[in-house]
């Protein structure tokens, strides 16, 4: 993981965990791009370097990750990006245990809960929904299966009475 003390580079696949893992700690990424968006968000504010996942080799792994070791403008970036990611009031533990204790002070803030909890179970789980879905695409198939076999009667209607009078 790149929390190790030791940890230079960061291979990743461009995950939002990874990613900001990596930024968290502060350490350069060569990138294998399964989510481009990520990927170009890196290297334009050049914490790491992409490499194209259908043509990389271990060529270009390698030199992916000793550029990223060996160009001291990445380690600054991850460095200066990872200050000021951290630069918070609290440290996230603190903001845990002030919600805590605000909720046990307050009794349970009521009006801080899910909705969701109040609703019938026919609604939490969306079978009102599902029903009205049914019905329409129910009734849109019926109308459908009419219309059909009514063109159906009056063509086979038209072609049964030429028939008859030749």
């Amino acid at each position: 993981f790149s929390g190790h003390p030791k940890t230079k580079a960061f291979v990743t696949p461009t995950g939002s965990n990874g990613m900001f893992e990596a930024l968290y700690h502060g350490v350069s990424t060569p990138l294998v791009a399964e989510q481009h968006g990520n990927a170009a968000r890196v290297v334009s504010r050049g914490l790491g370097v992409r490499l194209d996942f259908n043509t990389f080799t271990t060529k270009t792994l390698y030199q992916a990750i000793m550029q990223v070791l060996t160009d001291k403008s990445y380690r600054e970036t991850a460095a200066r990006l990872s200050c000021l990611h951290r630069d918070q009031p609290q440290s996230p533990m603190e903001r845990a245990v002030w919600w805590i204790e605000h909720v046990i002070q307050h009794g349970g803030l009521p009006h801080l809960r899910a909705r969701a909890v109040e609703l019938p179970w026919y609604q939490y789980y969306l079978l009102d929904v599902a029903a009205f879905l049914l019905s329409v695409s129910s009734a849109v198939l019926v109308l459908i299966w009419c219309s059909c076999s009514l063109v159906y009667r009056k063509i086979f209607r038209k072609s049964s009475g030429k028939l008859k009078s030749q």
